[in-house]
């Protein structure tokens, strides 16, 4: 059990390890078509190219923060459900012991108690003619 939440320790500090490399990718790909489209717009003089250049990167960097925004929220849900799972087991256990617990008050017909069992007498042998209670009581093994 312990290695499997050392696994998901690690699992959790792989992933938010990978969406900070992610977000700086992004950061710099963001910087990347800016300059690209900085220098663009210096050297030609179709507007319209450079307008569509800008509204295709746009959108392009737009879906890759979307994304990233989704790997993001993958630890914080994993975690919720795990929460949930962890509540809804000890829900679960919880009302097992209960059904458990009523089922041993109720007393059934043959009781079998730590005391009864000292005191009932389990082996008992008699002879052929009906002794006096001292002599049985030589003969009762417990």
């Amino acid at each position: 059990m312990d290695t499997w939440k050392i696994y998901k320790k690690f699992n959790n500090a792989a992933m938010i390890g990978f969406i900070l490399i992610e977000l700086i990718r992004l950061f710099i790909l963001s910087i990347i078509v800016t300059t690209l489209l900085l220098v663009l717009k210096q050297n030609i003089m179709d507007i319209g190219l450079v307008i569509g250049a800008s509204v295709m990167g746009g959108f392009v960097l737009l879906g890759l923060f979307y994304l990233w925004v989704c790997a993001a929220s993958l630890p914080l849900l994993i975690n919720e459900m795990e929460l949930e799972e962890q509540a809804a087991k000890i829900e679960k256990l919880q009302l097992l012991l209960e059904n458990k617990n009523q089922r041993f008050n109720s007393k059934p017909l043959h009781s079998y108690d730590n005391e009864d069992l000292y005191t009932r007498q389990l082996f008992v042998i008699t002879g052929n003619t009906k002794p006096d209670e001292e002599s049985r009581m030589n003969r009762i093994f417990y």
